[in-house]
């Protein structure tokens, strides 16, 4: 469990709305948090990228989706960026995640 504040509310928008992808359901092609191999490219683009495909949905090469705010369009930036820094976090880049 993450000790930071904004790793925190992450991980619950997380729970909420992103684990229903992001948990292991491998027919939706998105990476597992925690699978660090999945997730390394992504976390080399940097958090500005990755605020922005998850904010504003992206198409990635395999043409899977990842939709805007995971689909929860109730969600403000700031919780999204919070559940993408648990994310990464969560997968390897806890010094980016935190910065």
């Amino acid at each position: 469990m993450p000790q930071d504040a904004v790793l925190q509310d992450g991980r619950v928008v997380w729970e909420d709305t992103c684990q229903a992808c992001h948990g292991g359901n491998r027919l939706t092609g998105a990476p597992k948090i925690t699978a660090t191999d999945a997730w390394s490219p992504r976390i080399e683009q940097g958090l500005a990228v990755l605020f922005d495909h998850a904010i504003n949905g992206f198409t990635g090469p395999k043409y899977t989706q990842m939709p805007p705010r995971g689909s929860n369009e109730d969600l403000s930036d700031a919780q999204v960026q919070a559940a993408v820094r648990f994310m990464v976090w969560a997968s390897g880049g806890d010094t980016l995640a935190t910065e």
